[in-house]
């Protein structure tokens, strides 16, 4: 290998390195750990809002987030954008979180299911069935079914 080999260079750099550090008589130090950054501070919740489903404003729910300390907090619940808010009592940050997901979680539920109940109804296992064909051909097929009505016979012909 020649003088101008990089391996060869870096190979003598190091050994020079470790002469002056054995001549000082002292150990290198380890390298420090790096340190990990900081860690961001949490946003603040105050004046988080959520709005609950619903086609009207008038109607709609409301949960706001509002800073009542330095690390409490209070969930105000409206109805509509002119009501009086129910505020909740003062607790930790998480929790607040974790109150106004669930309350907005459990109003759209029962928004959804308010919605299918008053979509157009289906057959439901509790209604007896009403002998009504599925099947347009067999509804062509089939004899209506008999009635109290056509049961009784036309008036002046009683037997």
């Amino acid at each position: 290998m020649t003088s101008n080999d990089p391996a060869e260079r870096l190979r003598s750099a190091i050994a020079m390195l470790r002469k002056s550090v054995e001549r000082a008589g002292a150990t290198p130090a380890p390298p420090a750990p790096p340190t990990p950054p900081p860690l961001p501070e949490a946003p603040s919740l105050d004046g988080y809002t959520r709005l609950g489903p619903g086609p009207l404003g008038v109607i709609r729910l409301r949960w706001t987030i509002r800073a009542v300390g330095a690390e409490s907090y209070v969930v105000d619940e409206t109805v509509g954008s002119r009501s009086t808010a129910v505020t909740s009592a003062p607790m930790p940050r998480e929790a607040a979180l974790r109150y106004v997901e669930e309350s907005e979680q459990a109003a759209r539920q029962r928004f959804d299911d308010l919605r299918a109940e008053l979509a157009w109804p289906g057959p439901t296992d509790t209604e007896p069935d009403r002998g009504a064909p599925q099947d347009p051909r067999e509804a062509a097929s089939s004899p209506a079914p008999e009635t109290a009505a056509s049961m009784t016979p036309p008036p002046g012909r009683e037997s």
